[in-house]
């Protein structure tokens, strides 16, 4: 599935509100062994802004959820995702692994992509050695090469009564604590 996403001025999220539709949906199961999300994409020319540089936007990924009850409110508990912003030069993109565990914010600078270029994104969580780990990829379609890559240290599963972790993914967000500068796209092709 494409699709293109609009981030207007002075907003922080998309107008897509098909993925919001199919985020509603679709909340799979995390299997004793992990998860895992692959996508190509593109940014346009306009994701490149002048802002405060220690801002990082969320690009795509998924939130862990403990519990039935309250899976909105777990993405600042247990989530992984990709960061972006523009680098200081004014030329690429910044990617960050993005990620929390037990409620601990880490976010650490990856790789530099070209924007209007598709890149192969993959992320997930995986079972090693009886417990969980982070892992981040980006590969260049032009060469098949990883340009980026990224393992979290090893946590502890996560609990909960149900024996059972739920997930919903999430999807372009400008901020923290700005909004976008100007409208800017992102492509995502799902697959």
């Amino acid at each position: 599935m494409k699709m293109k996403f609009k981030i207007s001025k002075g907003k922080h999220y998309s107008n897509c509100w098909l993925y919001k539709v199919y985020n509603f949906l679709y909340k799979p199961f995390i299997s004793k062994n992990g998860k895992e999300l692959s996508k190509k994409i593109k940014f346009s020319q306009e994701c490149i802004y002048k802002g405060l540089e220690d801002d990082v936007n969320k690009l795509f990924g998924f939130t862990i959820s403990n519990a039935i009850d309250n899976i909105s409110d777990d993405v600042h508990e247990n989530s992984i995702r990709f960061g972006w912003r523009p680098n200081l030069n004014g030329m690429y993109i910044d990617i960050f692994a993005y990620y929390y565990i037990n409620k601990v914010r880490k976010f650490i600078r990856i790789c530099s992509v070209i924007p209007d270029k598709f890149y192969k994104y993959k992320l997930g969580v995986y079972k090693v050695d009886n417990k969980f780990q982070y892992k981040f990829e980006v590969t260049s379609l032009s060469n098949n090469i990883v340009i980026g890559d990224y393992k979290s240290e090893k946590f502890e599963p996560f609990q909960n009564k149900y024996k059972v972790l739920f997930s919903f993914n999430d999807y372009p967000y400008v901020g923290g604590t700005i909004v976008a500068p100007i409208d800017m796209f992102i492509t995502i092709i799902s697959y």
